[in-house]
């Protein structure tokens, strides 16, 4: 049997799609079947999907990619008489948006539930999925949540292989990076974010098999720095102990960068950081209202608390990112005014980059529910509409209040555009005066990739 895994994600900076590869790894410890992943970071997914010819094609999808997904699903249909499996946390978080484009939805994890689909075990003894029958959608009952630590690592061989290939990373220099999440699901309820929805109840890797997935990208993929993407991998100080004390045992030295919450960090836990050579944290800031901050974070943490925790790892040598949120219900003119204050206190205290975002209300959060009940949203609406990077997207929020000025807000998001310009021309003059001799010999050899490679370090998305 021929399977092929899609991912239309392209956002920048591109990362592994880990979900596809740890399904991978859990059925080929199963079932033999020659699988490959089709990645529009890389291939011309349609073109190279229509020539292997699989029998089964899974596709993930995010809410801001649903469309694209759907729109590939119709077309490979055309040529193929495969069967298309979709996932992600977009169906999960919203089932009602199925489409009679594909044939199976995988509802949650889908490690187990794509095993027993490649089984032929019938649909309806199948837990944790959606399917059709007789024109009709059929959903069977929710699959209990796996334990983590049963699963393999993720099967990075199906990834192409310029994901590992030498990139500029955050200590401006070149290098193989790669990334893990050795965690399911987060404690905390954020208004605008889908995660607890998505993973349900908060699983966690025992130090044992994050060491061993670490091991992994070190000496199979020769990565030099780890993005820890777990929602909360600090969360736990007696594990991350743990962790530290085995990486030592094993020797293995690499560099990482992990996210933080501003109310959860302290002295101790920096010194832990240190000793597990993270170089960078990032934290989800969101506002500089006080109020707005309440309605994101559901009243867990302060503009202070975020302030001295910037200040905290400032202090400890930490580069550091910030999340920024605007364009949310409830955020008036001077709400918008305390955000951009806070971004130039974090310039002027030496913050590394911003990512600002328009609020953006996805399926399985508050904010999509209250979304629909302003009939902002639907079922099936253009899912365009819900782009994080969309610039018409950033000037024209979906849920922010009839009654704010909307020339005024326009104003003031031209300049948090301004102010990110100046985040990102700093950290591009960082980068040339660290390797002034890099870059030169990298204008030399390829002129034209070099210049368009430090144009777009520069660029600002708003």
């Amino acid at each position: 049997m021929k399977v092929s895994f899609i991912s239309l994600n392209t956002f920048e900076p591109i990362d592994t799609p880990l979900g596809i590869a740890s399904i991978v790894a859990y059925c080929k410890r199963y079932i033999q079947v020659e699988f490959r992943l089709f990645d529009a970071n890389f291939h011309n997914v349609l073109e190279e999907t229509t020539r292997f010819n699989p029998e089964i094609i899974g596709i993930t999808s995010m809410t801001n990619d649903y469309k694209k997904v759907i729109d590939f699903a119709k077309e490979i249909k055309l040529s193929l008489n495969a069967r298309i499996i979709l996932g992600g946390v977009h169906i999960s978080t919203l089932p009602e948006s199925f489409q009679d484009c594909f044939d199976i939805a995988v509802i949650g994890e889908g490690e187990e539930t794509f095993l027993e689909i490649l089984q032929n075990k019938p649909l309806k003894d199948i837990k944790g999925i959606l399917y059709w029958e007789n024109g009709k959608i059929k959903k069977t009952e929710q699959r209990p949540l796996l334990n983590i630590n049963s699963l393999p690592i993720p099967d990075r061989s199906i990834f192409h292989k310029n994901y590992f290939k030498p990139r500029p990373l955050p200590t401006n220099k070149l290098g193989i990076r790669g990334t893990i999440i050795s965690s399911r699901g987060c404690p905390f309820k954020c208004s605008f974010c889908s995660t607890s929805n998505f993973w349900k109840k908060p699983r966690y890797s025992s130090p044992e098999r994050t060491v061993m997935e670490i091991e992994d990208l070190i000496k199979n993929y020769n990565v030099e720095y780890i993005y820890i993407w777990d929602d909360l991998f600090t969360l736990n100080k007696e594990k991350l102990k743990e962790t530290i004390n085995l990486i030592k045992k094993k020797g293995l030295k690499f560099q990482a960068q992990v996210q933080l919450r501003a109310d959860s960090i302290d002295e101790e836990l920096l010194e832990l950081l240190k000793e597990l050579n993270v170089v960078e944290v990032s934290f989800g800031l969101e506002s500089g209202s006080q109020k707005i901050l309440n309605h994101l974070k559901s009243n867990t943490t302060t503009v202070e608390q975020n302030k001295n925790a910037i200040l905290l790892c400032k202090k400890h040598g930490f580069k550091t990112s910030a999340a920024i949120i605007f364009g949310s219900p409830y955020e008036k003119i001077e709400d918008l005014k305390e955000t951009i204050k806070l971004i130039e206190f974090l310039y002027k205290n030496g913050v590394h980059d911003i990512s600002p975002f328009v609020l953006t209300p996805f399926p399985g959060t508050k904010m999509w529910e209250l979304a629909k009940e302003r009939k902002k949203v639907s079922n099936n609406l253009n899912w365009d509409l819900l782009d994080l990077y969309s610039s018409n997207n950033a000037y024209n929020p979906l849920l922010l209040d009839e009654d704010v000025d909307k020339k005024e807000f326009r104003k003031l998001i031209k300049k948090i555009g301004r102010l990110q310009k100046k985040f990102k021309t700093r950290i591009l003059l960082e980068e040339i005066k660290s390797n002034p001799l890099d870059i030169a010999k990298r204008i030399i050899k390829k002129p034209k990739t070099a210049i368009k490679f430090l144009i777009k370090r520069s660029i600002y998305r708003l």
